[in-house]
């Protein structure tokens, strides 16, 4: 089967999967939410409850015949552009994601777990090739470098920002593991130190002294290696499933991550999600990053955000399925977007990484007064699967 065929039939089982889901939650969305009408209504007086809920039967019967109306025009919408296969899957994944986007706000109003539970480890069509369940006492070194300077093959200065240093370094010593609660804590927390600044390595004299910079803030950081008798590695991987279950920091001003980059360059990078608290505790984004004509430092990029309920209240599951089609993104379970477009400039290895850090984007001068330290990004686990 050619690339092109392939592709295309990998997504036209996933819109029928899709669509099948739309048209049985959107129906079980309308009749919930009236079911939760009709018991407030029985809390009136009678004659008040009797119009109420026949007002909310009107709006049910509302409810119904929108849901089908939109129903009809996505279904035809993504079925539609799969006739023309390879040069409509653009529009075919486009119709798509907007079905996923409904199925997700159905299952919301469905009650969607707020606290849920770990997936088995067994994966059904997948074999593990990495993962960290933190159940030790203390973090497995056999598993993580604690910071990018550890992991990469070239010097690496604290994270910059327009020039200068940002309010944050990496330490080991904000990686909380206890192994009684299975549980890893990537925290931020105070504790200023002093770092040369240096260029590529070498260092950088005013008046013939090294510049230094003083950083406050020090934040959990973990890059996931391969122990051999011969050395430690970057755990490098193409394509497969890439899968977290965690709690989001409640302190405003973080920028907590789940994401891939690659063993070398950058880009590619994928992130299976982005959290912003200063933005909202009740989204996330999911992004490709890829070098235009496939070249590194050539930057692409496009971006997804999801609307959901407060993942700082519970834990929640984040995956993401990475082959040479497409790349799809899971929240507790279910599908919520499909990418096609440049997928095939995400073409090496990557490298994994979970931390958490200081949203320096929307709130670059007030995070001091708006960060609450230790402000703990909890990870229950981390697991990489491949075919």
């Amino acid at each position: 089967m050619s690339y092109q065929s392939c592709c295309c039939s990998k997504l036209n089982t996933i819109i029928s999967t899709e669509v099948k889901t739309l048209w049985s939650t959107s129906y079980q969305s309308c009749t919930s939410w009236a079911t939760q009408a009709v018991q407030q209504c029985a809390k009136w007086s009678w004659w008040l409850k009797w119009l109420c809920v026949l007002w909310q039967y009107v709006l049910v019967v509302v409810c119904l015949i929108w849901t089908t109306v939109t129903n009809v025009f996505w279904t035809l919408n993504a079925y539609a552009s799969l006739g023309t296969c390879w040069s409509g899957m653009s529009y075919a994944v486009w119709s798509l994601n907007n079905i996923l986007r409904i199925n997700l706000a159905n299952s919301l109003a469905l009650g969607l777990g707020v606290n849920t539970p770990p997936n088995p480890i067994a994966k059904s069509g997948w074999n593990l090739s990495f993962n960290d369940e933190f159940t030790t006492p203390v973090l497995n070194p056999n598993k993580w470098f604690t910071t990018p300077q550890e992991a990469n093959p070239f010097p690496l200065e604290p994270y910059l920002s327009q020039g200068t240093a940002a309010p944050f370094y990496w330490d080991a010593s904000a990686v909380h593991t206890s192994g009684s609660t299975g549980m890893v804590d990537l925290t931020i927390e105070l504790d200023s130190r002093t770092f040369p600044v240096s260029n590529w390595g070498g260092p950088i004299l005013v008046s013939g002294q090294p510049l230094t910079w003083t950083i406050d803030r020090k934040i959990g950081y973990l890059v996931a290696k391969r122990k051999e008798t011969w050395g430690e590695f970057l755990f490098l991987q193409r394509f497969g499933f890439f899968e977290t279950r965690c709690r989001m920091p409640q302190s405003k001003a973080t920028w907590p991550a789940f994401w891939m980059w690659g063993g070398m360059d950058w880009p590619p990078e994928i992130d299976v999600f982005e959290v912003l608290t200063t933005v909202s505790r009740t989204r996330f984004m999911g992004n490709i990053h890829w070098g235009a004509d496939g070249q590194c430092f050539s930057h692409g990029q496009h971006s997804a955000t999801h609307l959901v309920n407060d993942i700082s209240a519970g834990f929640h599951i984040y995956g993401c399925e990475w082959d040479s089609c497409f790349v799809k993104w899971y929240y507790d379970n279910q599908l919520v977007r499909v990418a096609h477009d440049h997928v095939n400039h995400l073409f090496e290895p990557m490298r994994v990484v979970i931390n958490n850090a200081i949203d320096i984007m929307n709130n670059p001068n007030d995070f001091a007064t708006t960060l609450t330290p230790p402000a703990a990004f909890t990870v229950d686990y981390v697991r990489v699967y491949r075919r």
